[in-house]
């Protein structure tokens, strides 16, 4: 964004992800935590979905790094594992 780390910029891009993932305000919506059970009982429907984004995400990264550890072994970086 234009004029780098401004307090503005940091809201609109805030906002930005916010809305691209219907959470609405990341900074001050506390997320669902989707491993207890029960908690979304009494969580909004925006706690759910930030919290199942950050879940999704979680198992996303986990699953590069791991796709990443099983490569490296042979010191070529090419999706095999030998």
């Amino acid at each position: 964004m234009t004029g780098g780390m401004t307090g503005a910029n940091i809201t609109a891009a805030n906002n930005a992800v916010g809305a691209y993932f219907m959470v609405g305000d990341i900074m001050f919506t506390p997320p669902m935590d989707p491993t207890v059970a029960g908690s979304g009982a009494s969580a909004t429907q925006v706690m759910k979905n930030y919290g199942m984004t950050l879940a999704a995400m979680s198992q996303y990264a986990e699953t590069i790094v791991t796709t990443m550890m099983e490569d490296a072994p042979d010191g070529v970086m090419d999706g095999k594992m030998g």
